[in-house]
């Protein structure tokens, strides 16, 4: 809980200059912004990582740096704990840290006095890996589903975690089945498609083996996916086109 991070737990003083001092060549390298530019305070600062816009904000009282997340993108939560780690390695080398979420969805009110129970992102029982395993989370006295646990922290969860169909896609993605390499190129482009962001909202995109569910028309919602897409990218490859080069012009429709 919130209230046992703030009893329990240790922010030492130098942790928070040092994370900020990794963000900020991070920033460089993916945003090309000198210094004089960053919105920097001491307890605070404004990021962005390419699009990726994100705030850190340290709060000693409850001994934790809090991530405000500024687009509809979780992809910069990683990066952060590993920067915060690799900043504890350099001056309490025994210390570790988690990162974790309030558990209404990591949504939380714009003040420093909030409380409830956490949940945990990383680790081999934190959220990432149960969703990923397609498992549910027991949280207090609450059993929660895994359908509710992709509902209620999508805002959190790698965009690969979150299937099944959505309203609209900015692009959907279309390639031919094959025993070649297509469907790994395709999804592989599909993971990278994801993790960027457009007018801070994270890209949506359709590919079939992602989105289409069970027991659902399949010509249907393929069909309503495409017509709802801004984009289409369609991949053609030899081993697609493989069964076109024996065609002749008599061949059957």
């Amino acid at each position: 809980a919130v209230e046992a991070v703030a009893a329990r737990g240790f922010l030492p003083m130098g942790v928070f200059p040092r994370v900020l001092g990794k963000a900020m060549g991070k920033m460089q390298e993916t945003s090309q912004r000198a210094v004089e530019d960053m919105d920097l305070a001491a307890h605070c600062a404004h990021f962005a990582y390419g699009k990726h816009h994100f705030r850190l904000v340290s709060l000693p009282d409850q001994r934790c740096v809090r991530v405000d997340l500024l687009v509809e993108s979780p992809m910069v939560l990683r990066t952060v704990l590993d920067q915060t780690r690799a900043a504890l390695a350099e001056c309490v080398k025994d210390l570790r840290c988690n990162l974790a979420v309030h558990e209404g969805g990591g949504r939380l009110p714009h003040t420093d006095a909030w409380s409830g129970r956490l949940v945990l992102l990383d680790g081999a029982k934190g959220l990432w890996k149960t969703v990923e395993l397609e498992k549910g989370l027991c949280l207090g006295l609450e059993d929660v589903s895994h359908a509710e646990l992709t509902r209620r922290f999508k805002g959190v969860l790698p965009p690969h975690l979150i299937r099944g169909l959505l309203d609209w896609y900015h692009v959907f993605l279309s390639y031919r089945w094959t025993e070649g390499l297509d469907p790994e190129v395709v999804e592989s482009l599909c993971y990278s498609l994801s993790e960027q962001v457009v007018h801070g909202q994270a890209v949506r995109v359709f590919l079939d083996k992602w989105r289409l569910e069970d027991g659902r028309d399949f010509v249907h919602d393929f069909v309503q996916a495409l017509i709802m897409s801004k984009m289409l990218v369609p991949t053609i490859s030899f081993a697609a086109l493989a069964r076109m080069f024996a065609l002749l012009p008599d061949s059957p429709r």
